[in-house]
């Protein structure tokens, strides 16, 4: 069910990351866990979505190579330090966007064109979002998808489609790392994996049949859900 929401307007690992903490799995490995999840999630979704167009490709290189770094400085986050710098940041950028998004009846609708200057600012904002989602990964998604929407100019489901390549290359790489310090507890891992690649697929396909429209609704009540969660904590 995380991951059937998470692939449509992200934030799927607020839901799961805090159920396996529940079931007696310290913070750190529970995070470092859920990133076995959400490689099936990337690969569940990416097996629907290559089946449409909605990948933007133009962007998908560049976005890479930031998903790389950043999955090295948000492990090594985890790792070493605490949190609240950065997710106050995210939750103050997804509250100012979120107004934005909603009043211009057409973002997340139609593709539009933007200005090389509003893409920077979109690459900079991207990286932190990496970063969030290598150290922690709640409302990560969300937040990738304000981020390419918004700044990028496409719409909500090829913002989606497009962000998955390189969140795939991000989870798999922070995996790794947390994998050789042993903090991956594989046996809910692996149980997670298929869940999530189930409900990834099914996820995607559900948003490219009912269209943008719903999906940015969606993506919308999450959003604002996400940043109350993460602001409360």
């Amino acid at each position: 069910m995380a991951s059937f929401i998470g692939s449509m307007a992200g934030s799927g690992g607020l839901i799961s990351i805090p159920f396996l903490i529940i079931l007696g799995i310290p913070p750190h490995t529970a995070v470092a866990t859920h990133r076995v999840g959400a490689v099936g999630l990337q690969l569940g979704a990416l097996s629907r979505f290559s089946k449409s167009k909605e990948i933007v490709w133009k962007y998908v290189e560049h976005m890479c190579v930031l998903a790389l770094i950043a999955s090295q400085i948000g492990s090594r986050l985890l790792l070493d330090t605490d949190q609240p710098t950065l997710k106050h940041i995210i939750v103050i950028v997804m509250l100012v966007m979120l107004p934005i998004i909603l009043m211009d009846s057409n973002m997340g609708l139609k593709s539009i064109e933007t200005s090389w200057f509003r893409k920077a600012v979109g690459y900079i904002v991207l990286s932190l979002t990496f970063i969030w989602q290598a150290y922690f990964g709640g409302a990560a998604a969300t937040m990738t998808l304000y981020a390419i929407t918004f700044f990028f100019g496409t719409t909500i489901n090829s913002a989606n489609a497009t962000s998955k390549i390189p969140g795939l290359l991000l989870s798999l790489s922070t995996l790794l790392i947390f994998s050789a310090h042993g903090i991956v507890n594989w046996t809910y891992g692996i149980t997670l994996f298929f869940g999530m690649l189930f409900g990834g697929y099914l996820g995607v396909h559900t948003a490219l049949s009912k269209g943008n429209a719903l999906v940015k609704w969606l993506f919308a009540g999450v959003a604002l859900l996400s940043a109350a969660k993460m602001a409360l904590e």
